[in-house]
């Protein structure tokens, strides 16, 4: 059992889109394979703005050694409760340190 609290980076430079940045917490479920992992859980979206929960869906490549602080490649999928499958962030990757 994890949880993580991360920051989203709005990537948006079009000038007649909103650029937002969000606060999001997640709650997991993990199971190891190695140092890397599988998972499910739910996730708390955008406590900035409109704050919506959802399931998630995640797997992590580690990509160092340590065992104190390790580093994964993590691709996650998630599905808001709240939207329609057509306002969902339905993949997104990134880099996950452990402190």
């Amino acid at each position: 059992m994890n949880g993580a609290i991360g920051l989203g980076f709005s990537l948006v430079n079009d000038d007649d889109k909103v650029r937002e940045h969000a606060v999001f917490a997640d709650f997991e479920l993990n199971k190891y394979l190695g140092r890397g992992y599988i998972g499910t859980g739910l996730t708390i979206w955008d406590f900035t703005n409109e704050t919506v929960p959802g399931l998630l869906l995640h797997f992590g490549v580690p990509l160092n050694n340590s065992e104190r602080h390790p580093v994964h490649f993590v691709g996650q999928s998630r599905l808001f409760f709240a939207d329609s499958l057509s306002d969902n962030y339905l993949l997104w990757a990134g880099v996950r340190v452990h402190f």
